[in-house]
């Protein structure tokens, strides 16, 4: 009897050692709030008198991505989850990209915008952690942008671990058996920014969660092929919101 409930501890103690408890998506959006947009300071009766300044389709600008910390995948299930990801200003992917030219080109179809481009990096800087809204609004006229698109993103990764991860102390289990289901988790907030006044005409946020068995030593491979499918389906998310409020 006491044989059976040792190896019943024991058996737990394992699952819970190859499991790596992650962020969820609401803390994800939690996380979005520590890279906070540097505003321009308006009383309620002036931002109440805002008004668009452009007239007609918009020529849009596309900032890069700002990036809250991100969980890190440890190299091997169990091990402690850092959250030393890169935060700051990013850089979209050839395939996220794809996805903003997609849903640009059906904002040209009808009518709502004119023309889009993404600005570079190296007209961009960063101030004591934030992100400097006048540097974004400048860098788009330079480039005769009406409107700015600014996203904001965080991605989590968590590991599941299932009766098959017992063998991963074998090692060579580890490299075989799916013991392990990852998951990642990406949110996405955005708007889209007059860049003359900073009024808002468009704003939303895209969600999205992906998971898929793997074997331990494939758990970080996973994780990184989940990531880039989880931040082109946040982003579509994002998009159809975004068209939506321009289109109201």
């Amino acid at each position: 009897m006491r044989t059976r409930f040792f190896c019943a501890l024991t058996g737990l103690f394992l699952l819970n050692a190859c499991s790596t408890t992650g962020p969820s998506i609401d803390d994800l959006h939690g996380r979005l709030s520590t890279q906070p947009l540097a505003l321009t300071p308006r009383t309620l009766g002036e931002l109440a008198q805002l008004q668009p300044q452009a007239s007609g389709p918009l020529r849009l600008a596309i900032a890069p991505p700002v990036r809250a910390s991100e969980s890190v995948a440890p190299f091997w299930p169990g091990l402690r989850l850092s959250d030393r990801g890169s935060s700051g200003l990013g850089s979209w992917t050839s395939e996220e990209a794809d996805v903003i030219e997609r849903w640009c080109a059906e904002l040209r179809e009808e009518g709502l915008i004119a023309e889009a481009s993404f600005l570079p990096n190296l007209f961009l800087a960063e101030y004591d952690g934030q992100i400097e809204m006048l540097g974004l609004r400048e860098a788009a006229a330079r480039q005769g942008a009406d409107a700015v698109l600014i996203v904001e993103t965080a991605t989590g990764y968590e590991d599941s671990a299932n009766a098959l991860a017992f063998l991963d102390i074998t090692l060579v289990g580890g490299f075989i058996f799916p013991g392990h289901r990852v998951y990642s988790r990406t949110v996405m907030q955005g708007m889209v920014l007059d860049v003359q006044n900073e009024f808002v005409y468009a704003a939303g946020r895209g969600d999205a969660e992906k998971s898929e068995r793997a074997a331990g030593a494939y758990a970080e491979q996973t994780y990184r092929k989940l990531r880039r499918k989880t931040r082109g389906a946040a982003l579509d998310d994002l998009a159809r919101a975004l068209v939506g409020d321009l289109e109201s």
